[in-house]
């Protein structure tokens, strides 16, 4: 018999200001990836881990680790034809207000990407390939600036990067496409067996972390405001017989602790509990609050 548990995870939410020059896309701890504010991430643990082990769910996370890795190769500059309409465009936004030139850069690069991919063998690994690259690229550029630059300072350092990714697609696509499959299948045996340890979290259906690196990245995305929910599945006639004292304090405060009786242990059992996770074992487990 399987139990499912549902528990919304509300990471520490710290609000997402659209201010000149804020970087809050590609976030180091979650494999690279290009995550938007308005992400829908879900820690998943145990069984329906499995469910979400596949290709298609590890596409973005290959195209972040592997635009990264190319970055050294795909070094060309950027086309004067498109930071020629950098000034101009950049004056006019400014003028309305503060806008979010990280985002507008990722944006803006990406819908070119449909058209650079047209004809592809693989059109899904492409578009991913594509809108990896822009991610990087505008995320070396924007930050290249301090915060306090004026806006139109931060807007056209962004349209730089957005019109440097450009001008790279056609190598960072080749670049991947060389090694893309092998990461896939590496990726989805990682996301596999972090099933059996401390889950794996998705973001808007893409893998960006799994296991050990899972809590790091549950971090990153809640210095960002953005909240994971933590879906629970676990089978209670594989559960081992456990121990749980459920604190009642907050998270990080030492008032919750998890041992499996017996002298026993479930890898991801300590940090489910970490994480706030109430862990459904046999008929025999017990549960206390503290």
């Amino acid at each position: 018999m399987n139990l499912h548990v549902f528990v919304p995870f509300v990471v520490a939410s710290v609000g997402l200001l659209a201010l000149p020059g804020t970087a809050h896309a590609v976030v180091p701890e979650c494999s690279d990836m290009h995550v938007d504010a308005a992400a829908s991430c879900k820690l998943e643990v145990a069984a329906s881990c499995d469910l979400s082990c596949d290709l298609d769910a590890v596409l973005g996370t290959c195209a972040a680790e592997l635009a990264s890795a190319c970055s050294a190769e795909c070094t060309l500059d950027a086309d004067v034809s498109c930071t020629g309409d950098c000034g101009s465009t950049c004056e006019q936004r400014c003028l309305v207000g503060d806008v979010d030139c990280h985002l507008g850069c990722v944006d803006e690069c990406s819908v070119h990407c449909e058209d650079e991919c047209e004809g592809a063998e693989d059109g899904e690994q492409c578009v991913a390939s594509c809108e990896a690259s822009c991610a990087v690229d505008c995320d070396s550029k924007c930050g290249e600036l301090s915060v306090d630059a004026q806006c139109e300072e931060h807007c056209n350092q962004c349209c730089l990067g957005s019109c440097t990714a450009q001008v790279n697609f056609e190598c960072q696509i080749g670049c991947q496409s060389t090694t893309f499959s092998d990461c896939q299948q590496a990726a989805v045996d990682n996301c596999s067996a972090g099933c059996g340890a401390e889950g794996n979290l998705f973001c808007d259906g893409q893998l960006v972390a799994s296991g050990s690196r899972v809590q790091g990245c549950v971090d990153a995305l809640g210095s960002l405001g953005i909240s994971v929910d933590v879906d629970v599945d676990v089978d209670v006639d594989a559960a081992l017989d456990t121990d749980i004292d459920l604190g009642a304090g907050a998270l990080g405060d030492g008032g919750c602790s998890c041992s499996a009786s017996g002298g026993t242990s479930w890898p991801g059992l300590a940090t489910a509990c970490l994480l706030g996770l109430v862990v459904v074992g046999r008929r025999r487990s017990r549960y206390r609050v503290a």
